[in-house]
């Protein structure tokens, strides 16, 4: 759907280590809602993006660990190696 809006985003791997170790530790501390969980940290970290979105022009966002740290405060914690 960003796609649409020119919004173009990538994910490092570090950024996709962080967020599934986000996801995994919740399930396994919290309710296990399986890949729901996965949506909602996916939510969480792109809602300012998804906000923002439906500018005239095109533009890459970029996904890294520390954006992930930032956007996800606490959650991410004991994911920051």
């Amino acid at each position: 759907l960003l796609k649409v809006d020119g919004v173009d985003l990538k994910f490092t791997e570090d950024a996709i280590e962080s967020i599934a170790g986000i996801s995994e530790d919740m399930n396994n501390t919290r309710e296990d809602i399986g890949a729901r969980r996965l949506h909602t940290v996916m939510e969480n970290l792109i809602e300012d993006i998804s906000f923002e979105a439906g500018g005239e022009t095109e533009k890459e966002i970029i996904i890294d660990k520390a954006y992930v740290a930032e956007k996800l405060g606490g959650e991410i914690l004991c994911y920051v190696w």
